[in-house]
Protein backbone atom coordinates (compact mmCIF):
# COMPACT_ATOMS: atom_id res chain seq x y z
CA UNK A 1 0.00 0.00 0.00
CA UNK A 2 2.25 2.43 0.91
CA UNK A 3 4.21 1.95 -2.17
CA UNK A 4 1.75 3.29 -4.76
CA UNK A 5 1.62 6.63 -2.77
CA UNK A 6 5.40 6.88 -2.85
CA UNK A 7 6.38 9.70 -5.58
CA UNK A 8 9.90 12.04 -5.55
CA UNK A 9 8.72 13.89 -3.36
CA UNK A 10 6.17 12.14 -0.50
CA UNK A 11 7.25 9.28 1.57
CA UNK A 12 4.04 8.37 3.62
CA UNK A 13 4.56 6.10 6.18
CA UNK A 14 2.75 4.16 9.00
CA UNK A 15 4.21 3.14 12.39
CA UNK A 16 1.83 0.49 14.38
CA UNK A 17 2.18 -2.36 16.83
CA UNK A 18 2.74 -4.37 13.80
CA UNK A 19 5.62 -2.74 12.76
CA UNK A 20 6.94 0.67 10.06
CA UNK A 21 5.95 0.19 6.90
CA UNK A 22 7.62 2.81 4.39
CA UNK A 23 9.75 3.24 1.53
CA UNK A 24 11.88 5.54 3.95
CA UNK A 25 14.48 4.66 6.01
CA UNK A 26 12.40 2.61 8.65
CA UNK A 27 15.01 3.51 11.72
CA UNK A 28 13.91 7.60 11.07
CA UNK A 29 10.44 6.02 11.10
CA UNK A 30 11.11 4.49 14.27
CA UNK A 31 12.54 7.38 16.26
CA UNK A 32 10.06 9.91 15.07
CA UNK A 33 7.17 7.39 16.06
CA UNK A 34 8.62 6.80 19.62
CA UNK A 35 9.64 10.23 20.54
CA UNK A 36 6.41 11.30 19.40
CA UNK A 37 4.22 8.67 21.20
CA UNK A 38 5.99 9.31 24.45
CA UNK A 39 6.19 12.53 23.96
CA UNK A 40 2.26 12.42 23.80
CA UNK A 41 1.49 10.17 26.68
CA UNK A 42 4.34 12.47 28.85
CA UNK A 43 1.39 15.21 27.49
CA UNK A 44 -1.58 13.18 28.56
CA UNK A 45 -2.83 13.77 24.90
CA UNK A 46 -4.69 10.12 23.49
CA UNK A 47 -4.32 11.59 19.91
CA UNK A 48 -3.89 14.33 17.34
CA UNK A 49 -5.66 14.98 14.36
CA UNK A 50 -3.07 16.71 12.12
CA UNK A 51 0.51 17.57 13.37
CA UNK A 52 2.19 19.27 10.86
CA UNK A 53 6.44 20.34 10.91
CA UNK A 54 7.57 22.36 8.10
CA UNK A 55 11.34 22.30 7.40
CA UNK A 56 13.01 24.30 5.09
CA UNK A 57 13.46 21.14 3.19
CA UNK A 58 11.48 18.77 4.08
CA UNK A 59 7.78 18.78 6.20
CA UNK A 60 5.95 16.10 7.46
CA UNK A 61 2.51 15.87 8.36
CA UNK A 62 0.81 13.07 10.53
CA UNK A 63 -2.15 11.84 12.37
CA UNK A 64 -1.43 9.93 15.61
CA UNK A 65 -4.63 7.50 17.14
CA UNK A 66 -3.51 5.48 20.20
CA UNK A 67 -0.11 3.56 18.89
CA UNK A 68 -1.13 4.31 15.37
CA UNK A 69 0.66 7.14 13.16
CA UNK A 70 0.38 8.06 9.49
CA UNK A 71 2.50 10.32 8.09
CA UNK A 72 3.80 11.72 5.06
CA UNK A 73 7.53 13.50 4.52
CA UNK A 74 7.34 15.85 1.62
CA UNK A 75 9.61 17.97 -0.17
CA UNK A 76 7.07 19.70 -2.02
CA UNK A 77 3.46 21.54 -1.38
CA UNK A 78 2.98 21.41 2.30
CA UNK A 79 -0.95 21.95 1.86
CA UNK A 80 -1.62 18.91 0.29
CA UNK A 81 -0.25 16.77 3.11
CA UNK A 82 -3.52 16.42 5.26
CA UNK A 83 -5.51 15.56 1.87
CA UNK A 84 -2.89 12.47 1.70
CA UNK A 85 -3.18 11.75 5.14
CA UNK A 86 -7.14 11.29 4.72
CA UNK A 87 -6.08 8.91 1.50
CA UNK A 88 -3.40 6.77 3.21
CA UNK A 89 -6.37 6.50 5.86
CA UNK A 90 -8.63 5.30 4.01
CA UNK A 91 -7.07 3.34 2.26
CA UNK A 92 -5.72 1.40 5.15
CA UNK A 93 -8.70 0.98 6.62
CA UNK A 94 -9.70 -0.95 3.45
CA UNK A 95 -6.91 -2.90 3.76
CA UNK A 96 -7.70 -3.85 7.28
CA UNK A 97 -11.41 -5.31 6.36
CA UNK A 98 -10.06 -6.63 3.50
CA UNK A 99 -7.40 -8.62 5.60
CA UNK A 100 -10.30 -9.94 7.87
CA UNK A 101 -12.35 -11.04 5.19
CA UNK A 102 -9.98 -13.15 3.66
CA UNK A 103 -8.44 -14.17 7.24
CA UNK A 104 -8.57 -17.85 7.38
CA UNK A 105 -10.25 -19.89 10.33
CA UNK A 106 -9.15 -22.89 12.11
CA UNK A 107 -11.41 -25.22 14.05
CA UNK A 108 -9.25 -25.87 17.28
CA UNK A 109 -11.63 -28.21 18.87
CA UNK A 110 -11.22 -30.59 15.38
CA UNK A 111 -7.42 -30.07 16.04
CA UNK A 112 -7.24 -30.93 19.48
CA UNK A 113 -6.50 -34.38 19.19
CA UNK A 114 -3.94 -34.39 16.65
CA UNK A 115 -2.26 -31.15 18.66
CA UNK A 116 -2.45 -33.57 21.57
CA UNK A 117 -0.53 -36.34 19.69
CA UNK A 118 2.23 -34.58 18.48
CA UNK A 119 2.54 -32.71 21.98
CA UNK A 120 2.83 -36.04 23.88
CA UNK A 121 5.34 -37.41 21.31
CA UNK A 122 7.70 -34.97 21.81
CA UNK A 123 6.89 -34.09 25.55
CA UNK A 124 5.30 -37.10 27.43
CA UNK A 125 2.92 -36.98 30.38
CA UNK A 126 3.96 -32.72 30.52
CA UNK A 127 1.96 -32.37 27.24
CA UNK A 128 -1.51 -32.00 28.37
CA UNK A 129 -0.29 -28.93 31.10
CA UNK A 130 1.88 -27.64 28.39
CA UNK A 131 -1.35 -27.22 26.30
CA UNK A 132 -3.67 -25.80 28.82
CA UNK A 133 -0.93 -23.34 30.07
CA UNK A 134 -0.31 -21.88 26.68
CA UNK A 135 -3.96 -21.81 25.47
CA UNK A 136 -4.49 -19.70 29.33
CA UNK A 137 -1.84 -17.66 28.65
CA UNK A 138 -2.87 -16.58 25.17
CA UNK A 139 -6.69 -16.59 26.49
CA UNK A 140 -7.71 -19.32 23.78
CA UNK A 141 -10.48 -21.38 23.75
CA UNK A 142 -10.87 -24.73 21.92
CA UNK A 143 -13.27 -23.89 18.93
CA UNK A 144 -13.12 -21.49 16.08
CA UNK A 145 -9.62 -19.66 16.07
CA UNK A 146 -8.54 -16.55 13.55
CA UNK A 147 -5.66 -18.55 11.78
CA UNK A 148 -3.45 -15.69 12.89
CA UNK A 149 -4.45 -16.74 17.10
CA UNK A 150 -3.59 -21.02 16.07
CA UNK A 151 -0.28 -20.10 14.36
CA UNK A 152 0.58 -17.56 17.85
CA UNK A 153 -0.53 -20.90 19.60
CA UNK A 154 2.02 -23.28 17.79
CA UNK A 155 5.00 -20.75 18.26
CA UNK A 156 3.65 -20.44 22.08
CA UNK A 157 3.56 -24.26 22.29
CA UNK A 158 6.93 -24.53 20.96
CA UNK A 159 8.66 -22.01 22.91
CA UNK A 160 7.52 -23.57 26.02
CA UNK A 161 8.51 -26.74 24.95
CA UNK A 162 12.05 -25.78 23.97
CA UNK A 163 12.94 -25.41 27.69
CA UNK A 164 12.32 -28.91 28.01
CA UNK A 165 13.46 -30.55 25.22
CA UNK A 166 15.92 -28.44 23.34
CA UNK A 167 15.78 -26.12 20.40
CA UNK A 168 16.04 -28.99 17.23
CA UNK A 169 12.94 -31.34 18.94
CA UNK A 170 10.95 -28.15 19.47
CA UNK A 171 11.45 -27.02 16.00
CA UNK A 172 10.90 -30.22 14.67
CA UNK A 173 7.32 -30.48 17.09
CA UNK A 174 6.63 -26.45 15.55
CA UNK A 175 7.39 -27.81 12.08
CA UNK A 176 4.68 -30.54 12.69
CA UNK A 177 2.23 -28.83 13.75
CA UNK A 178 2.09 -26.05 12.05
CA UNK A 179 1.86 -28.97 9.12
CA UNK A 180 -2.15 -29.42 10.33
CA UNK A 181 -2.65 -25.90 9.44
CA UNK A 182 -1.35 -25.93 6.05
Amino acid sequence: MIKKFTTDVETPFIYDSSGIYTQEDPSKIDQIGTMLLQTLETLGIDGVDLLEVVGNKRSVAMRVKQDLIIGNLTTGRVDELASRLDELEATLKAEKVEEEVEEAIVNLKELSRKVNMILTEFLGDFAPRVYRNQLKKLKLEEGELPLKKMKDLIYALGDAANLMIGPTQSQEMTDRLLMLIK
